[in-house]
């Protein structure tokens, strides 16, 4: 395993790459507006200027949240806008019939130092209303995620009392576009042995956070997202919570209710779970038929294959390939800000050793590293093919889509890629996308 961190790059041409790429972390507004967003009637009003209500519009593209800004102008980030804040509080209420109001501070907000909640609490709402802390040099839109979950249990969680035997399932927010799908998957794994599940920080009301309290675990649908929250609920409610890799294929779904069900401490036994996963195998093989072509699945464990996301989700696509397709990836990108940390280290240490791994947060360093190897298939985001494409040459490269951003595709109908039925639909979309492609 080639395991890299800012060294030169395998095979890239001598000009640097020209592009100019969005960062791979954005506004901690747009993490913010996100988790509000999964509330019912929750809305966001960001203290700031105009270009600051971007980061809440570009969170529609998965909630329906409501969002509206104060018009921080000149004046007012020299002289202060509490005087704004405070009609923007009652315009936003009413605009929106909201049952929640999130305030979100900016930099300017910050540091001009205006006086938010002394300005919600004399606004007098008759919707609770609470103040996020917005400012991209506190934190980026990944760790607003966690922020704001943790900030909306500390606020609305009830005492604990009388468990009710459920499990409080923390998702993974945003984290791309099929996410709402991958925890609808989870639930249903558990449901079928009988375990009722509370999704939390999707499509919520307030009482879904209120009675968190009653659970008997705390699962995080994915391992990076929702920590803080988890350990809040062990403080306050004494409930302990587990992080298990997600059930990216048929060996992590085994794994994941296996783990789960440990934690549990119900008495599953590995042959019972072993018996789904039969079950989609031959589903899996009864849908080829007996004539289908198996060219699809010789590219598969031929061609160049690439992986972008982060790390978690990068990781556990690069085990479905190489496990359960024998599809080794040629470089496997793990997208994130923070090279440094130990968990991603060990997620880097779990993948094949002929892989070239690729720790960055540096979009324009990821376009070389793809034109560098040239990939016959691509996992990632729309903006890693739509860049990859983009370079002027015969890119001929089979793509799913795996990771945020995902803006091409209209998503309706469930379609998760994790659980037993999720393997499936994974692999029938990447088959047919390698038959289309190199045909």
């Amino acid at each position: 395993m080639d395991t890299v961190l800012g060294a030169e790059i395998h095979g890239a041409d001598e000009a640097a790459n020209p592009c100019m790429l969005d960062p791979v972390t954005k506004c901690a507004i747009f993490g913010i507006s996100q988790v509000v967003g999964e509330i019912r009637g929750g809305a966001v009003l960001v203290h700031g200027p105009k270009g600051c209500a971007f980061p809440a519009f570009e969170a529609t593209h998965l909630s329906q949240v409501s969002f509206n800004y104060s018009e921080m102008c000149e004046k007012s980030v020299i002289f202060g806008g509490e005087e704004l804040l405070r009609l923007k509080l009652w315009e936003t209420y009413r605009d929106n019939d909201s049952s929640l109001l999130g305030v979100i501070s900016t930099c300017s907000s910050e540091i001009i130092g205006d006086d938010i909640v002394g300005v919600m609490a004399s606004a007098n709402l008759p919707v609770p209303t609470l103040k996020f802390e917005g400012a991209g040099f506190k934190r980026n839109h990944r760790q607003a995620v966690d922020y704001a979950m943790e900030t909306l249990l500390k606020e609305f969680l009830a005492p604990s009392g009388t468990s009710d035997g459920s499990v409080n399932l923390l998702c993974h927010v945003s984290s791309h576009s099929r996410w709402k799908d991958d925890c609808a998957q989870l639930e249903a794994m558990l449901g079928g042995f009988g375990v009722p599940v509370r999704k939390l920080f999707l499509d919520n009301e307030l009482d879904d956070l209120r009675q968190a309290s009653a659970a008997t675990l705390s699962v995080l649908a994915a391992p990076d997202v929702g920590e803080g929250a988890a350990r809040l609920l062990q403080r306050k409610a004494n409930i302990p919570f587990i992080a298990p890799l997600p059930p990216i294929g048929m060996e992590r779904s085994v794994n994941w209710l296996l783990e789960v069900a440990q934690a549990l401490g119900k008495s599953l036994t590995r042959t019972e779970v072993d018996q789904l996963a039969e079950a989609t195998r031959r589903r899996f093989l009864n849908g080829l038929g007996r004539v289908i072509s198996q060219r699809p699945f010789d590219k598969i464990r031929t061609c160049k294959i690439a992986i972008v996301a982060e790390p978690v989700l990068a990781e556990g696509y690069a085990h479905l390939l190489a496990r359960e397709l024998e599809g080794v990836p040629a470089l496997v990108v793990l997208r994130t800000t923070n090279p440094e940390d130990e968990s991603i280290r060990a997620l880097a240490d779990r993948l094949p050793r002929k892989t070239r791994v690729v720790v960055s947060g540096d979009n324009a360093r990821i376009l070389d590293e793809l034109n560098a190897i040239k990939p016959d298939i691509l996992l990632g985001s729309d903006l890693d093919y739509i860049t990859y494409r983009g370079l002027g040459k015969d890119a001929k490269v089979a793509f799913v889509g795996i990771a945020q951003p995902s803006t091409r595709r209209l998503f309706l109908n469930p379609r998760s890629y994790w659980g037993f039925d999720g393997a499936l639909n994974f692999i029938e979309d990447l088959v047919n996308a390698v038959t289309e492609t190199h045909n």
